[in-house]
């Protein structure tokens, strides 16, 4: 013990500084490497969207620039030198390697509210280790510190508002071990950030860190910002990130009404909702093309006119935040969003569906999904006169492509039981009006599913649920021993007023998934509707240790503590708290009346886009 002490306090020391990863790569060059050629490194004001939109934040929210520096400016914030005008290495500083190694407390409830260390690295010994791999480094929490986002009432000047959160995206999923709601479940099992951001590459044996097989975690953090790299030239990394897209989400061309085609968007391959991360400038897309047996084209939709603009009547992939006329919020303008008025993310396991008209005369349709991170408009908005040309050029990436022939008015051929499955639970659930086509097509997939499949009661279930077939859903999962098989059951016997009985399902629900917050939420409000406000508050205190922030969590223990009569005062402030924190439907239902005033070419989810 005593050797082992000395050895620590003999271990030389590096500085501790954000911004500074040379140390670092003495020891470490391919993770050093790595770590360049990702968006981390240039997080900062060397991203001209970025600065731009940095720019205009702090001149409508002057003395707020915190808000944004503290994920994406950690040295310049710690520094007191975060500035717009910033250049040379301080425009560069990016998230260095002592920032994710540093961290002591790293909050869910996200905005950069971190703790960290600020000792010295030991650069050698078992101290070098346990600094630079402190307990948890790889667990999901830690990205939550910076993938979530709050609007504070200080930037919004309005009400408190959930932003990005990604995080929670994920550990409401299926691949969190999750996602009571989800009847398609993917097939890969639990993963987590590190997982598909950091998978285990090869590196040369000068790198340190290399493990027994000769691999490191990749810390390029590969996501989706094509756009990025191609500015900085950085082909390698832009072609490494269209290969990690490549597959991430499944498109599936099919038929269930004659002159109609449906494309069955899966999200097969992203942990959280795609696409992820800021709504407000990112465009995600489907593009259908159709030729006849001339090779003419005969039908085109989502196509980008001449201005590189995307048509107003696209069906896009994304949610839609707005401002306080029911705008869409411009170029990251997020502290003049008042509320999301629509949400067509893909959930891991949650199939949609879009709809498209295609002439008799075609005879192959191709549909593509296509991902831009700004566009133009937006663009001329966040890049400054003397910004790179590809500031405004922005390049488009195709995530998914699929093609099928066409006859007549169908696409022809069979179909395996889980994409008929897929196609019904995204009509039942995408399209109000083609509830009916949608359980034809559960009824299908019933019919080729192996004997057992847990998929088809469930999918019966929620689509008697669409219909209000209370007694339905009840008989169909009595054997069925499933959480998700519960959460029908208990939201269904809510739905119809059945109190004590839906209750009793959650509470089963709850022992199959305790740490779900669906789960709690609906457990807490069964719990306060059937008089035991002992236990809904036990239930809001579970789900409120996972979510500080949920604002059903938050108003269920307001509502038990006021009925239990505790003091006044404590009361209160689980009122104040609630309001700070709640979602304000009121305004949601003004301001989609807005939208759809200001933007009737965005077409609703339950019309089919095709020839007018």
């Amino acid at each position: 013990m005593l050797a082992l002490l000395l050895v620590v306090l003999a271990a030389p020391t590096a500085p501790f500084n954000l911004a500074d990863a040379a140390p670092c790569a003495r020891c470490h060059p391919a993770v050093v490497a790595q770590w360049q050629a990702s968006t981390h490194a240039h997080s900062s004001l060397d991203n001209p969207w970025y600065l731009g939109a940095l720019k205009r934040f702090d001149a409508e929210r002057p003395g707020q620039l915190e808000f944004c520096g503290k994920c994406h400016d950690p040295a310049l914030i710690r520094a007191g030198a975060l500035r717009t005008d910033a250049t040379g290495p301080a425009a560069r500083a990016g998230i260095g390697c002592s920032l994710c190694h540093s961290l002591t407390e790293a909050p869910v409830t996200g905005n950069g509210e971190y703790s960290l260390t600020d000792t010295p690295h030991p650069v050698r010994g078992p101290a070098h280790g346990e600094r630079a791999l402190p307990a948890g480094l790889r667990s999901a929490t830690r990205c939550a510190t910076c993938h979530e986002v709050r609007l504070t009432e200080a930037v919004t000047r309005a009400h408190w508002q959930r932003g990005q959160s990604d995080w929670f995206d994920w550990y409401d999923g299926p691949w969190a071990g999750r996602g009571v709601d989800v009847v398609l479940r993917p097939e890969d099992g639990v993963r987590v950030c590190v997982d598909c951001h950091m998978p285990k590459v090869a590196v040369g044996r000068k790198e340190r860190a290399r493990d027994a097989q000769g691999q490191v975690r990749d810390h390029r953090f590969l996501g989706s910002h094509v756009a990025l790299a191609t500015l900085r030239g950085d082909g390698a990394t832009a072609d490494a990130l269209r290969a990690r897209l490549d597959g991430v989400i499944a498109l599936d061309l099919a038929t269930a009404r004659p002159g109609f085609v449906d494309v069955v968007l899966r999200n097969v391959g992203v942990g959280h909702a795609f696409p992820g991360a800021t709504q407000d400038a990112k465009q995600v897309w489907l593009e259908l093309t159709a030729w006849d047996a001339a090779g003419d084209e005969v039908a085109a939709r989502g196509h980008l006119d001449e201005g590189g603009r995307l048509p107003a009547d696209a069906w896009r992939i994304g949610a839609r935040p707005v401002d306080d006329q029911g705008y869409p919020v411009p170029a990251r303008a997020a502290w003049t969003q008042r509320a999301v008025v629509g949400d067509t993310r893909l959930r891991p396991g949650v199939p949609q569906v879009a709809r498209f008209a295609v002439p008799p005369q075609a005879v192959k349709v191709q549909v593509r999904l296509r991902l831009r991170r700004v566009g133009p408009d937006d663009a001329a908005l966040l890049c400054a006169a003397d910004a790179p040309k590809g500031c405004r050029e922005v390049p488009v990436t195709d995530v998914a492509v699929a093609e099928a022939a066409w006859a007549g008015d169908r696409v022809p051929g069979e179909r395996a039981w889980r994409a008929l499955l897929a196609h019904g639970l995204g009509l039942t659930f995408g399209l109000p009006d083609h509830v009916a086509e949608g359980g034809a097509l559960v009824e299908a997939a019933a019919a080729k599913a192996p004997v057992g499949a847990r998929e088809i009661p469930l999918a019966r279930a929620r689509f008697a649920a669409v219909q209000g077939r209370t007694d339905d859903v009840v008989a169909l999962l009595a054997n069925v021993d499933d959480p998700r098989a519960r959460w029908l059951e208990a939201n269904a016997l809510a739905r119809a007023f059945r109190h004590p009985a839906g209750r009793a399902a959650a509470e089963r629900l709850v022992q199959g998934a305790p740490d779900d917050r669906r789960a709690l939420a609906l457990l807490a409000r069964m719990r306060g509707l059937t008089g035991d406000h002992a236990g809904a508050l036990a239930a809001a205190d579970r789900l409120l240790a996972i979510d500080p922030q949920h604002d059903g969590g938050l108003y269920q223990r307001y509502l038990a503590l006021r009925a239990l009569k505790r003091p006044a005062g404590q009361v209160a402030d689980a009122e104040d708290v609630w309001l700070r924190h709640r979602r304000h439907d009121e305004l949601d239902r003004a301001l989609r009346d807005g939208y759809r005033r200001v933007r009737p070419g965005d077409r609703a989810m339950d019309t089919p886009v095709g020839p007018d």
